[in-house]
């Protein structure tokens, strides 16, 4: 196997391990965007008692997370020549690294080139990958779970006020202010129809006595 096969091997590997950690890097983006606008919309909603129209506006939040996740990762996005100066300046390789990689993908005729990328590729295959590409502590690691625990209280807590106790009353049924005239209303009668009055037991007296003055009395 020549040298530039070898080069070209390891450099292959460097590609998928570059766009797993990119792959990566895009899901943390996408849960703390989804966590912080999500987080927020639920709180107020809880706070102030809004309504978000049956969850539609968490699913606009969600859309809108992906949004910014894969814009953010469209802006960061580097070359993988980027990636080889940072390792050369990190791992004190003196250029060794991007220099190799120029002279391959140029197809540069040079008598240091065989030597560059034997000795590039050999690096590659000594170092190993948490060396190349060394685990990065992100505020993101923090973030994520405090909002997944703050999200799921407030799923679980309901802020309401209390509501008031009182008497119960059937639906469609009124409360009389005068006795008399509840008395006079038939019962079973539907609500908001005019109500039936039948005279009560005072009426009644009321106008026999009428009758028997008018019949002592006479006509005259």
């Amino acid at each position: 196997m020549n040298s530039d096969s070898v080069f070209e091997k390891r450099i292959g590997t460097l590609l998928k391990w570059r766009k797993r950690r990119r792959l990566f890097f895009f899901l943390v983006w996408f849960a703390s965007f989804f966590l912080i606008l999500n987080s927020l919309a639920l709180g107020l909603q809880k706070a102030f008692h809004f309504d978000w129209g049956h969850f539609y506006l968490y699913w606009v939040l969600t859309l809108v997370s992906l949004g910014m996740a894969l814009g953010f990762h469209l802006l960061t996005r580097e070359k993988l020549l980027a990636d080889l100066i940072e390792m050369d300046s990190r791992l004190r390789l003196k250029d060794r690294l991007s220099t190799a990689f120029e002279y391959q993908q140029s197809g540069r005729k040079s008598q240091f080139r065989e030597r560059l990328l034997t000795d590039a590729g050999r690096v590659l295959e000594e170092l190993p990958k948490n060396k190349l590409y060394p685990p990065r502590f992100s505020a993101a690691y923090v973030l994520i779970p405090s909002l997944a625990l703050i999200m799921t209280g407030l799923s679980l807590f309901d802020f309401s006020p209390p509501k008031p106790t009182g008497e119960k009353r059937s639906p469609g049924r009124t409360p009389s202010p005068d006795p008399e005239i509840g008395k006079r209303v038939v019962c079973g009668q539907s609500p908001g129809t005019w109500p039936i009055f039948l005279p009560s037991p005072r009426d009644d007296h009321e106008r026999r006595s009428g009758e028997n003055d008018r019949a002592i009395k006479g006509p005259f």
